[in-house]
């Protein structure tokens, strides 16, 4: 963002940076959004062979994964937030493995 919007300048301390910061996740979820002609459900939801290239970044991402879980697991307190880093560590291995599946398309 090459501007700071004047609703939330930057020049006001840490309350002025931590208001460009929530102004740009917003900005970002809104350009984020999808219109119906961005997501086709008939290319979604079809099989999607695996190609051996496809395998190879799944193991990548499935070991970097269980790497990151052992850092977890190894430094953060048995607590609920440590099952929400886990859990969303899980969301986001998913995620990444339908990327390479879709060839990063959603239609």
């Amino acid at each position: 963002m090459s501007n700071a919007s004047p609703a939330f300048p930057l020049t006001h301390g840490t309350r002025g940076v931590a208001r460009a910061a929530v102004y740009l996740s917003l900005e970002l979820f809104e350009n984020a959004r999808m219109s119906k002609t961005d997501f086709d459900p008939e290319y979604v939801f079809s099989h999607h062979a695996a190609t051996p290239d496809k395998h190879a970044h799944y193991d990548a991402l499935h070991e970097g994964a269980k790497r990151f879980a052992e850092v977890i697991l190894s430094h953060v307190p048995a607590c609920s937030d440590r099952v929400t880093a886990l859990s969303l560590l899980r969301e986001s291995a998913m995620i990444a493995c339908a990327a390479v599946a879709l060839d990063g398309r959603l239609k």
